[in-house]
């Protein structure tokens, strides 16, 4: 979905940038996020090196790099230009004009995250229910299905794909 950001245009900066191009690195301060007028950007977790993942693509009226601009926290991932492209560059003094300017933008802003929480919510839920599967096929004697071996290893993807964006984890969580 293209939303029209006109109104804010005389205010941001647009960048070019080539094919290849990173654009920031998982780890780089948050501080400001793009939205990409055309062409397509790549968003990698633990890029240029062995464990590299797409994690997602975004094209003409998508937007990235937010998440640094509410929460004031480094990079979670890092952003590449997959084909010659051109953004709107929306730094953290001109965020609340943007949003005040773009309800349509904050809305998409507010479904995107929603969506991720959605998923990371579900994700912990099958986490648990797979742990819990396990403790009660041990108490029992059971062998593990090749379905739950199949949702364990689902877990410890998801499980290295969050260590290697954000780092290590604090495993003293409990379901």
């Amino acid at each position: 979905m293209k939303l029209e950001l006109n109104n804010f245009k005389e205010v941001t900066q647009m960048k070019k940038f080539e094919k290849g191009t990173v654009i920031f690195r998982q780890g780089d301060p948050g501080d400001c996020m793009y939205d990409i007028l055309s062409g397509k950007v790549g968003i990698y977790a633990a890029y240029g090196t062995e464990n590299e993942k797409l994690l997602t693509e975004l094209s003409a009226g998508g937007y990235f790099g937010e998440m640094g601009l509410l929460d004031k926290a480094v990079r979670s991932a890092t952003a590449v230009a997959l084909e010659a492209c051109e953004a709107d560059v929306v730094t953290e003094a001109e965020f609340k004009d943007f949003l005040a300017k773009n309800p349509d933008k904050v809305l998409a802003i507010m479904q995107q995250l929603s969506q991720r929480l959605r998923q990371r919510t579900q994700d912990y839920v099958d986490a648990c229910h797979a742990v819990y599967e396990v403790v009660e096929n041990e108490k029992k004697g059971k062998p593990r299905s090749r379905n739950l071996i199949e949702k364990l290893n689902e877990i410890f993807d998801v499980y290295n794909e969050y260590e290697q964006m954000h780092g290590v984890i604090d495993t003293n969580w409990y379901c």
